[in-house]
């Protein structure tokens, strides 16, 4: 059975953008994080989760900054503006 290496596998070509020289450094940055979260299991006797939750945060974050950047919310300025309007013409009368 695999140990979750799917997972890092969608993570490593999103984060490259499926672009080879991308996945090629994405996968070194995955492969940091591993090594990185074991040395702190071994050393610091954290457990399993602490890294794990890390790498989904990683991964959390990167989709959302790119569902911020497609989508780009904005604040309708003429519609508050009409209501503060309104607001006003009602106070007055």
């Amino acid at each position: 059975m695999s140990p979750g290496y799917g997972y890092a596998a969608i993570t490593v070509a999103f984060l490259g953008r499926l672009n080879p020289i991308g996945i090629l450094f994405s996968s070194l940055l995955m492969a940091l994080l591993y090594i990185g979260g074991e040395s702190a299991q071994m050393s610091l006797n954290l457990p399993q989760a602490i890294t794990q939750l890390f790498q989904g945060m990683m991964l959390f974050f990167l989709l959302a900054s790119d569902v911020l950047i497609l989508y780009r919310p904005r604040l309708n300025l003429r519609w508050t503006r009409r209501a503060q309007a309104t607001t006003v013409h009602a106070g007055a009368l």
